[in-house]
């Protein structure tokens, strides 16, 4: 019989200790009130960079490459090609520098284990959901490989109205943003993105872009209500599902379809399908998983690593159900079933974290953005953010001189 539902998996605050050992300096150290001195001295350093931040994204991305690309798309279908190229190096070069801010002035910093990924292949990846700050460490594990322009992330249609990163999103083809209250539209939509991807790797094409797919098939971040929801569920279907739907005790109860129509449809791209479990440390709040993405951006680390913990798993597509000369709905069922096996062995993994305190495995080196890089990027930035800010003081000249 089933017990009680445990609390959602946490990376135990155990094993941050020897980061922060290693790190020299740690606020640990320091009473109370110097922390909170020390976080009052750097806070308006993180209120400016963040507003620099954003003022030079909106006029970047969503001014001077927003008129790009909508010149390259009246250009036909000749200039496709290019500007796709172009919307990738926009989006690595846009989210470095936030990525390098987090990890330095955040303190962010990953543990990984399990296998190693490879940059060369084109692959789905499935994640668990618990915060924003997932789709940042998604696109951290991308970017150990050099794919970090190549990811592309199944998002709520809502977020496309986030100020400036929403309609940056959408012009970098960082995003595909769906309506999950229309699943017709929904499912338009997720054709039309996976038929430019085959094209895009069509065997006319000539040196193909590896992607990442990037799914959370929960549908939502993890929390309790949520998950006491997601196990009444499964024991209400317990005894008419075939299979039952697997009754989990930090995960939700995947939403199955997304992940099966994206691996059924570009299989023929696929080289394997990523499975990335993220375990935050909760410290027995199960409602606030550890760090919060705000700290991370407002409130200083101070030397004192702020720890997620990530193991991936590398599945290739060949062991993935389907593909052969089986009827769609067979093979709709069969990837049904390989997507609840996957989110149990992905529960199992939590469990053991939750026990043990870290994931099994050795560790991997996890590198960390460069600072010169991040540098060159946000001057790269600087430099497309210019041509409306020179069009408005030239405006403003010939208006009030």
């Amino acid at each position: 019989s089933a017990g009680p539902a445990k609390p959602p998996s946490a990376a135990l605050a155990g094993g941050a200790g020897g980061d922060a050992a290693r790190a020299g300096f740690s606020a640990e150290a320091l009473p109370e009130w110097a922390r909170a001195a020390a976080q009052l001295v750097v806070l308006p350093f993180a209120v400016v960079f963040v507003g620099f931040y954003f003022a030079v994204s909106f006029l970047a991305v969503d001014v001077t490459f927003c008129a790009v690309a909508a010149a390259m798309k009246l250009a036909g279908k000749g200039a496709e090609r290019t500007l796709h190229e172009m919307q990738a190096m926009v989006f690595r070069v846009w989210i470095s520098p936030a990525a390098c801010y987090l990890e330095t002035f955040g303190g962010l910093r990953m543990e990984l284990t399990g296998e190693r990924l490879n940059g060369e292949e084109s692959v789905v990846c499935m994640a668990n959901h618990r915060q924003f700050a997932d789709s940042f460490i998604c696109a951290a594990m991308a970017r150990q490989v050099s794919r970090h322009g190549d990811i592309k992330c199944i998002v709520k249609r809502s977020l496309l109205f986030l100020p400036v990163f929403g309609l940056g999103a959408y012009l970098s083809n960082a995003c595909v943003f769906i309506k999950r209250s229309n699943p017709a539209s929904s499912s338009r939509l997720l054709h039309q993105t996976f038929s430019a991807l085959l094209h895009d790797h069509s065997p006319s094409t000539p040196h193909p872009r590896p992607f990442w797919l990037l799914i959370f098939p929960e549908g939502t971040r993890l929390t309790p209500s949520k998950l006491a929801a997601s196990r009444e569920f499964s024991l209400a279907t317990k005894a008419s599902a075939h299979p039952p739907v697997p009754l989990l005790s930090h995960l939700l109860v995947p939403r199955y379809k997304g992940v099966s129509k994206a691996i059924a449809e570009l299989r023929p791209t696929l080289s394997a399908v990523y499975d990335l479990t993220l375990a935050y440390a909760d410290h027995g709040n199960p409602a606030d998983p550890r760090p919060r993405f705000l700290d991370l951006v407002f409130r200083c680390a101070l030397g004192v690593p702020r720890v997620v913990r990530v193991h991936q798993r590398r599945i290739p597509i060949a062991e993935v159900p389907g593909g052969g000369a089986a009827s769609e709905t067979k093979e709709g069922e069969a990837l049904r079933d390989w997507v609840y096996e996957q989110f149990a062995e992905k529960d199992r993994l939590l469990e053991e974290v939750e026990r043990e305190g870290r994931f099994p495995g050795e560790e991997l080196e996890f590198r960390r953005v460069a600072l010169g890089y991040a540098a060159a990027c946000m001057a790269g930035l600087v430099v497309m953010a210019a041509p409306p800010v020179a069009v408005g003081v030239a405006v403003w000249w010939r208006s009030f001189r």
